[in-house]
């Protein structure tokens, strides 16, 4: 994924997608859809009335549907697995009725066990992984990992993230916490669920699941994470409004040295470089993190050097010295 679509996803992640048509073409014919069905008009109308912590977790809600919805459709053991975890859940909750002198433990265990065998928990990070694993599904692992996890930390679950959302920027504390997603999102989210789950489905029914796919697949790309989000709005607090135009600047000029004059660097040279104008613009919008981040910094150097490399081997661009300085990041001269 180049600066351009990153760019362009963040845009469309600010804009409202009117897709009304469509989408009730998709629920029409996707009435199997029970649960996410009910959930996905809830979550648009908690999206609209801008109640967005009940919009947050209805979104995951929803995601954790999809994902054990994926997992029934293409995995032979799924119906088992989530049997043997209800039977223990339904364990734990009536070990209540065993009261001392009346009725033991041991007799409500037994009962339990007369409906049918009690397995392990069901957990989703394990579904996401079997999923992409066996069955090719990464979607999956790629919605466990960037909105699941973040969503549970985030509105869920009672933990030190939970508590430093009612912390704001000069350490003040706030009765409300801020939000670290965007408004849309949760709607885009319930949106995606419904139109992969449904295009599954539609496959291994023998039906075309492109009307589902493209559904799904167009909010999905209009989708925002919330580390992103939480990153962009650390970025703008952090960065005075005078400098923005520079910074812009900064970025398209290093765009177009991983994209035309920095091919006509070293490997070396190229690598040197990008590494160091990376860390310089980190440095502008979250002083102090590019040195936490080298690991990060290390990987996404060596994505875009093997890419600059590529294209400049495909190029056939002129050598350059070992010893050249690379061009300076900057806009370009006037022609």
């Amino acid at each position: 994924m180049n600066l351009l679509s990153i760019v362009r996803q963040y845009v469309l992640g600010l804009l409202p997608y009117p897709d009304l048509p469509r989408r009730m073409r998709v629920r029409r014919e996707s009435r199997r859809l029970i649960r996410l069905l009910w959930l996905q008009p809830r979550i648009r109308r908690a999206v609209r009335g801008r109640r967005r912590e009940e919009a947050a977790l209805l979104a995951r809600t929803a995601l954790d549907t999809c994902l054990i919805g994926l997992y029934c459709v293409h995995d032979g053991g799924a119906v088992t697995h989530l049997a043997g975890a209800n039977y223990r859940t339904l364990k734990r909750i009536v070990t209540s009725l065993a009261v001392p002198g009346l009725i033991s433990a041991q007799a409500v265990d037994a009962a339990v066990a007369s409906l049918g065998d009690v397995g392990s928990d069901l957990k989703v990070g394990n579904v996401a992984r079997t999923l992409a694993d066996e069955h090719g599904l990464t979607v999956a692992r790629s919605l466990y990992g960037n909105y699941y996890a973040p969503l549970s930390h985030f509105f869920e679950h009672a933990n030190a993230f939970t508590l430093l959302r009612h912390v704001q920027a000069d350490d003040s504390i706030s009765g409300k916490p801020w939000y670290p997603w965007t408004r849309r999102s949760p709607a885009r989210l319930g949106d995606a669920c419904a139109g992969l789950l449904a295009a599954n489905i539609a496959k291994e029914s023998g039906m075309s699941p492109e009307p589902f796919l493209g559904y799904g697949l167009a909010h999905l790309g209009r989708l925002r994470t919330p580390l992103v989000t939480m990153g962009v709005s650390a970025a703008t607090r952090n960065l005075p409004w005078r400098r923005m135009p520079g910074l812009v600047r900064d970025i398209l000029a290093f765009r177009a040295y991983t994209h035309r004059r920095g091919l006509a660097n070293t490997p070396a040279r190229r690598e040197k470089h990008v590494r160091t104008e990376m860390a310089r613009l980190l440095e502008i919008l979250s002083p102090g993190l590019a040195e936490g981040m080298a690991p990060v910094m290390d990987e996404l150097t060596a994505l875009i050097t093997a890419d600059m490399n590529d294209r400049a081997g495909e190029q056939d661009p002129p050598s350059a010295s070992p010893d050249a300085e690379p061009p300076a990041i900057g806009p370009e001269e006037p022609t």
